[in-house]
């Protein structure tokens, strides 16, 4: 009898390599897209909170510090993420430019984003052609969903390869000093890139407290930059006002209260872990671990939903990414591996703000329009979209929903002073959204706009003696844009 030899069953490196090409051509290929696609069309799916941090960024280097309108500091940015557009975007002067580089950006995360997630189910021991396919998907959906831009999608990554970390097994070429120090550095990146989502270093399993340790050192320096440029701890009222709401919500107990502020992927994620237990695929010791970090994620994600009522499905992209990895590790292969992943999936469909190319082309228009009747000092308070007005149009803006404002003006806000608040600071002219019925096609006066803006209240607002400057109609959305010149 001649002993057995050893077979080696892997695949070929040339088939490797196709393989790993064919998984993360539908991001990069999506990615090509969205560099060449006309602007209007693209801006579809690029929120206006993504292109807050192109307007911060140009401020940065213009001198004026962390600021969106160049005169007051922005608190409640996410540092990691705006760091790396800064750097990005140092060089380039053109708006549509900038815009492409940020896209250019996305699509490399995205791409980023289906290797860590294949890596992470080859860990779990789900390497068949279901991971592949789902990951591709992943990837897909990454590169093209309404959500380009935004920092969310560099921290699902992050939140991946915290799990690849807690999956991985020590060697001789990765030793357990060098896990351990990853988990740290990685948990860091994370609250970095959102400080909301330091539970998800649990996935880091017997790296865990290393993966914290790092998440609450990152989160310490998001706080600190946060005080020390704005004088504010980040979203400490909001916080406190979630919570508020969160037992609003509770106690009222509204019909179809849960349908709306339940989401889908998250009533999934319950589905998916039940039907992951009941039906286990195979002997997998490490899935646990991968269970109990979607868990996290789909707690967390609930509670997203319950204390913010985010609508936006990009804000829970690192918490759904780690539910569909569950799902996929789950079934192993075939058909159930297609079925659990596709349920996370489809489940996000609900709460898809799907891209809105019409609306957003009409607003690029109405900025450039701004931007040729308007001097260089022009200061502008927005109502809507401030981020693309102020990117395109070159001028300092005002947010008005004090979305990236100091302390001080969500608090005139609150007191009903705001109006005074942006005349002391200047301002000059302002763009005004009428979204309800009886909008007009012909410039309005301000007798008819005045009691319809939003988000600000009318009482906060004197548009006595303004002047219409620029008016545009977007029809799909029932929306209307005009520039007010302020008088005096």
């Amino acid at each position: 009898m001649h002993p057995t030899l050893p077979v080696d069953t892997a695949p070929p490196r040339w088939k490797r390599v196709l393989l790993a090409v064919a998984t993360v051509a539908p991001a990069a290929g999506l990615t090509v897209r969205n560099l060449v696609a006309p602007l209007g069309e693209v801006l579809g799916r690029v929120p206006d909170d993504a292109v807050f941090y192109l307007v911060i960024a140009r401020n940065l280097w213009a001198g004026s510090g962390v600021s969106f309108d160049g005169l007051e500091p922005t608190t409640g940015v996410h540092w990691l993420w705006l760091g790396v557009v800064a750097l990005l975007t140092a060089a380039v002067a053109e708006p549509e430019s900038g815009l492409r580089v940020l896209l250019l950006l996305h699509g490399l995360v995205a791409v980023a984003t289906v290797l860590v997630f294949r890596r992470v189910l080859v860990l779990a021991g789900s390497a068949g052609p279901p991971g592949r396919v789902v990951s591709a998907a992943i990837g897909a959906w990454s590169a093209s969903a309404y959500g380009l831009g935004m920092e969310t999608l560099l921290a699902a990554t992050i939140a991946l390869a915290i799990v690849g970390v807690g999956l991985s097994t020590a060697s001789p070429g990765f030793s357990e000093r060098r896990l351990r120090s990853l988990a740290v550095v990685l948990g860091g990146a994370l609250t970095l890139t959102r400080i909301d989502m330091l539970p998800l270093a649990i996935g880091a399993g017997r790296r865990m407290g290393w993966a914290i340790a790092g998440g609450l050192l990152g989160a310490a320096a998001t706080q600190s930059l946060n005080h020390r440029i704005a004088g504010e701890w980040w979203s400490t009222s909001a916080a406190l006002k979630g919570m508020g709401t969160v037992g609003e919500r509770l106690l009222r107990l509204e019909a179809g209260v849960v349908w709306r502020h339940l989401p889908g992927p998250a009533v999934a994620a319950a589905l998916v872990l039940v039907v992951a237990q009941a039906f286990p695929s195979g002997a997998r010791p490490r899935f646990g671990l991968l269970t109990l970090a979607a868990a996290v994620a789909a707690v967390q994600l609930t509670a997203s939903y319950l204390m913010n009522n985010l609508v936006g499905p990009w804000y829970m992209t690192p918490l759904t990414w780690l539910l569909v990895a569950a799902a996929t590790a789950a079934a192993g292969g075939g058909t159930r591996g297609y079925l659990l992943a596709a349920i996370l999936v489809v489940s996000q469909v609900r709460g898809l703000a799907l891209p809105q190319p019409g609306l957003h082309a009409t607003v690029l228009g109405f900025a450039q329009s701004v931007r040729r009747a308007t001097p260089p000092t022009t200061r502008i308070v927005a109502e809507d979209f401030p981020g693309i007005v102020a990117w395109f149009s070159g001028r300092t803006v005002f947010a008005a929903d004090g979305l990236a404002a100091t302390p001080g003006y969500r608090g005139a806000l609150v007191d009903g002073t705001a109006w005074r608040w942006w005349r002391d600071r200047g301002a000059t002219h302002h763009a005004a959204t009428r979204r309800r019925e009886g909008w007009l096609e012909s410039a309005p006066s301000v007798d008819a706009i005045a009691p319809k803006f939003l988000p600000v209240p009318a009482s906060v607002v004197d548009l006595a003696g303004a002047e219409p400057v620029v008016h545009l109609v977007d029809p799909s959305s029932r929306r209307a844009f005009t520039l007010f010149r302020l008088p005096g």
